[in-house]
């Protein structure tokens, strides 16, 4: 391929006109200034204006100078301080300023894209001469563009114009050649006038096989949008980074981002148009390997996250034999009067199906966060029902360390504040649990203070201080980190896989707080302090919180008489466990094994209530309930799943259930869900 001009591209340099010369440099150095991997091209065509023997300068809207070569430097006799400072007005005589500021100021609006006024030039050492000023706006601007090209002819030298039409004329044709980026220029009529010796080596033709072309190869399969492009720059507008994939010589295609723009004539017209192109095809490899990395990704988290809720089914199915069974057998051992160390054995059970169900749920909460789904629920709650509920909640296991709970500081937590309770408590129960854990024959404080109430969202904070084994400094900066704790043998002697702090300071963050260890010494103690931002709450909304729950097994035992229920659990401890709990309190009850038998149940029977499990073979429990909902039963159906997803919840819902329990479902919260709908 030959790096020197083609006959055809000498011919047509002869036919570049004044025209073409000003526009070209106007238009071209500012499609350069967007383009951002042709900053070599830019320091090029600087360097061109710089050299070239015509005076151009660029100016701001308001006709402040940004930019003067030194021609017109000399022409005007400025100083670079001259230009720094100054303004194009001060190249006129008085009489003629208003109307060249009127001129910027519409071209300023976008009204025109070109001027040409004749008007007596006035130098700094006062000389006045007549010039022709040529005002062109520069494109890829905003609407109201700020940048404004003039060039200035004084009209005394018309007899040197042709030597320095030569001249530059010359500096361009060396730029085009020279630059890295395709150039190619087009008529009116879409023939190829210019293609440069970046364009050969971009699309793989030379200069004589497409100048002269309307419609070369390279577009032949995007003839369309081709055409479209070219309509719009001949109609006026410019191109700023289309990104377009074309066909080489070879077959092959290349990625490129085209810069266009419309040459005017000395009238104002488009006379022809230019465009620039770059290979991207880098660049789109990289979005593309991105765009992979990213759906690897999110499928690599959609299969953790379906991973954790089979696990999570697979655990709390037996899990809640485990825990409603140990609330059956708490009751029966009451009502016989069995011996203390009966029951002992019950609330281990209970305890250690607690401590379980805790940590999976620490677990889910954790992957929710990291997948940004944790649903954040505010509502009206008094701060000290919830530390008190917490506090009841772990003083079985703070009595048998001997370990004292106080809580300091009431009144700061009476006022009732707009959060989330649930979370709130949640954080609290994490970081008491951790104190008595580490806590034995001393004191557990909880204290807190307010930031100012009156601004519509403050900070409450909550201070937990123990008088337990303290943290070393050098692990300090450790036990926020998942499954990290201060030392290997903490995890060994008091247990825990170290997912507690963790949680509990993403769970502040999520309510616009924080959690901070605020100092610790060893053998003296710990003190941590949560931060969460609370509102006023809304008038007319109910306290959320309330007292410790009080149903017992032991209340009325004909709470449920004459209620029919059908359980459905593919589960036989479960549905054995379920009945004869609603049983007792004098419901009627009756056993599905999946989603088609309960469907047979309901066409021989009506029942009040149905309790469906979700996961089950042959049908499962979202079918069922749907296929119910379209026969016309009416009735509640509750749901009844060892997935804890709120996806799963949602999914419920919308199926057509009234009411969702998570499992392990306490025989206590069965019993009640149950009476609820009773009416």
């Amino acid at each position: 391929m030959s790096s020197e001009f083609t006959e055809n591209e000498e011919r047509a340099s002869d036919r570049v006109t004044t025209e073409f010369i000003t526009s070209f440099q106007t238009n071209f150095f500012s499609s350069l200034i967007g383009s951002e991997p042709c900053i070599k091209s830019v320091c090029q065509f600087k360097s061109f204006l710089d050299t070239a023997p015509l005076s151009t300068a660029v100016v701001h809207a308001d006709g402040s100078f940004a930019y003067a070569n030194p021609f017109f430097c000399r022409l005007f006799t400025f100083e670079q301080m001259d230009i720094a400072t100054g303004h194009i007005e001060s190249t006129i005589v008085d009489d003629y300023r208003t109307k060249l500021l009127d001129i910027l100021l519409a071209l300023a609006k976008g009204k025109n894209q070109f001027f040409e006024i004749k008007v007596p030039a006035l130098s700094k050492t006062n000389k006045v001469f007549w010039a022709n000023f040529s005002l062109f706006v520069l494109p890829h601007q905003a609407t109201k563009p700020d940048f404004i090209a003039i060039f200035v002819t004084p009209l005394s030298e018309e007899n040197e114009i042709g030597q320095t039409l030569g001249t530059i004329n010359n500096k361009i044709l060396d730029f085009i050649k020279t630059s890295p980026l395709a150039i190619i220029a087009a008529g009116l009529d879409g023939m190829i006038t210019i293609w440069n010796p970046a364009a050969e080596k971009l699309f793989g033709y030379e200069a004589a096989e497409v100048v002269g072309q309307i419609a070369p190869s390279i577009t032949a399969d995007k003839l369309q949008e081709a055409r479209s492009l070219l309509d719009r720059l001949m109609a006026g507008e410019s191109l700023t980074g289309f990104e377009a994939r074309r066909r080489k010589k070879d077959g092959s295609f290349v990625d490129i981002s085209i810069w266009g723009f419309p040459l005017y004539d000395g009238k104002g017209n488009v006379s022809s148009v230019v465009l620039t192109a770059f290979d991207i095809t880098a660049k789109k490899n990289i979005e593309l390997h991105l765009r992979e990395a990213k759906e690897q990704a999110e499928l690599a988290n959609k299969a953790k996250n379906m991973f954790l809720a089979g696990i999570s089914h697979e655990i709390r199915t037996p899990l809640a034999a485990i825990y409603g069974s140990s609330d059956m057998m708490e009751s029966e051992l009451a009502e016989a009067g069995c011996s203390d160390e009966l029951r002992h054995y019950v609330t281990i059970i209970q305890n250690n199906s607690r401590h379980l169900l805790s940590l999976i749920d620490d677990l889910l909460d954790l992957t929710k966060m990291e997948a940004n789904q944790l649903e954040i629920k505010r509502t009206t709650f008094s701060p000290l029902s919830e530390i008190e509920l917490a506090v009841e909640s772990v003083r079985p296991h703070a009595d048998k360390k001997k370990t004292i709970l106080l809580i300091e500081n009431q009144d700061i937590f009476r006022t009732n504040v707009s959060s989330d309770p649930i979370r709130y408590r949640q954080i609290l129960l994490n970081l008491l649990t951790n104190a008595i854990k580490f806590t034995s024959n001393g004191t557990i404080t909880i204290s807190g203070r307010r930031t100012d109430e009156t601004a519509p969202g403050y900070m409450l904070h909550t201070q937990v201080q123990d008088t337990g084994i303290g943290i070393a400094e050098e692990q300090q900066a450790l036990i926020f980190n998942p499954f990290t704790q201060a030392n290997s043998s903490i995890g060994r002697k008091y247990g825990g896989v170290g997912l507690g702090l963790t949680l509990s300071r993403r769970l502040a963050r999520a309510l616009g707080g924080d959690l901070v260890l605020a100092r610790s010494t060893p053998q003296l103690g710990s003190l941590f302090m949560f931060s969460v931002q609370v509102g006023h709450p809304a008038a007319g909304n109910k306290n959320s919180s309330g007292p410790l729950n009080t149903f017992s097994l032991n209340t009325n035992r004909n709470l449920l008489e004459g209620i029919r229920v059908l359980v459905v659990d593919d589960c036989l401890d479960l549905r054995i466990l379920c009945s004869r709990a609603l049983q007792k309190f004098g419901a009627e009850v009756d056993q599905a094994v999946n989603g088609l038998e309960a469907l047979k149940f309901t066409e021989l029977k009506q029942y009040d209530v149905i309790l469906m499990d979700v996961q089950m073979p042959e049908m499962d429990g979202l079918d069922a309930t749907s296929r119910l909902r379209q026969m016309g039963y009416s009735k509640p159906i509750v749901a009844l799943t060892a997935h804890a997803m709120q996806s799963e919840r949602s999914l419920c819902l919308q199926s057509g259930c009234d009411d969702y329990l998570s499992k392990p479902v306490s025989i206590s919260t069965l019993i009640q869900t149950v009476y609820k709908f009773k009416n």
